[in-house]
């Protein structure tokens, strides 16, 4: 590991010691952004969530027509919603701190 390309937020951490990578200090921030994902310190991912909703939106209207064609069977409309919408929605959910609002957000888009 290297210590300059590391970056610590801590999210209702308790400890307070800095973290040390071969005796040098990782650098602490309250918000980055990594992959296109923001991570922060306060929110938790609330902002985060609201970005992907909105770009999840945008994937599902950019398909639109592919929704109306009744070419299409509905199976195959599901896997491209779950390949193209979803996934979009959920990239970078493993760092939002959930509650039971965004919970509902969440299943009321992906149901």
């Amino acid at each position: 590991m290297n210590a300059s390309k590391c970056k610590e937020v801590r999210i209702n951490a308790r400890r307070v010691e800095k973290i040390r990578v071969q005796d040098e200090e990782v650098e602490e921030f309250d918000e980055f952004v990594c992959l296109g994902v923001k991570v922060s310190k306060d929110d938790g991912g609330t902002e985060d969530l609201k970005n992907r909703l909105r770009k999840a939106r945008g994937a599902f209207q950019s398909l639109r027509k592919i929704w109306n064609m009744r070419s299409i069977g509905k199976k195959t409309k599901v896997n491209m919603f779950k390949t193209l919408v979803r996934s979009v929605l959920l990239c970078g959910c493993e760092t939002w701190k959930m509650t039971k609002c965004e919970e509902k957000k969440l299943d009321a888009f992906s149901s």
